[in-house]
């Protein structure tokens, strides 16, 4: 029923979104041991900074889970594709065709249940998102897969 895709794009944010989660899980490792230990560089930490150092905790809490919110939807989209489809990257779009690649195929791919659209079509020479697939345009013309 779906099928997986190959995208330079799409494989060079996995690369991107897996390196970004394990940096900063290793920085915020790293400013945790600070917080309980109360020492960095061998030096007792002043006491001003340990509210900055729980806020920049707290926000590498929350890069880390939008790092993986994204790495999971591009994983999502490249094992969820329905078919290709002729087209010109960029023809949806007339202000932006310049930007377009050209590339002359679309993958159409299934969006996940509960999202806003049924799908989406991208191209797989840049990655970039074409159009998104209404409902009754996904259910008339791809079979509702």
């Amino acid at each position: 029923m779906f099928k997986s895709f190959e995208c330079e794009h799409y494989s060079m944010n996995v690369l991107y979104f897996k390196k970004q989660i394990k940096r900063s899980t290793e920085e915020g490792i790293e400013y945790s041991k600070i917080l309980s230990s109360g020492v960095c560089n061998e030096k007792p930490i002043n006491p001003n900074a340990i509210p900055r150092l729980k806020k920049d905790i707290e926000l590498l809490k929350k890069h880390i889970e939008s790092c993986k919110k994204q790495l999971d939807d591009i994983l999502w989209d490249m094992t969820h594709a329905i078919c290709e489809k002729e087209g010109s990257c960029g023809q949806y779009n007339r202000q932006t065709f310049k930007d377009g690649c050209g590339h002359n195929k679309f993958i159409v791919i299934r969006c996940r249940e509960n999202y806003y659209h049924w799908g989406k079509e991208i191209c797989p020479n840049c990655g970039r998102l074409q159009k998104w697939i209404p409902f009754r345009e996904g259910k008339e013309n791809y079979g509702g897969v």
